[in-house]
């Protein structure tokens, strides 16, 4: 569609942003432990990111219609 607006109709692309709204997001955090995650988890996955210091690693939780859960990260 950019591409078309660019050139077949000579108008600049103007891109939309949406902005969330950071005390709204804050908001709606869910308090769990590890062992205890949200019974609408279907599969877990984790990676690992290595650092000169230190190996970041995240364990991630995701359910239907493209939910996430963030289940721990150390």
């Amino acid at each position: 569609l950019r591409k078309f607006v660019n050139t077949a109709l000579a108008e600049t692309w103007k891109e939309k942003i949406e902005v969330l709204d950071a005390r709204a997001l804050a908001a709606r955090r869910e308090a769990y432990g590890f062992l205890s995650a949200p019974a609408a988890i279907r599969l877990v996955v984790f990676g690992a990111d290595t650092q000169d210091d230190r190996i970041e690693v995240t364990f991630l939780g995701y359910g239907d219609d493209e939910e996430v859960w963030v289940l721990r990260h150390e």
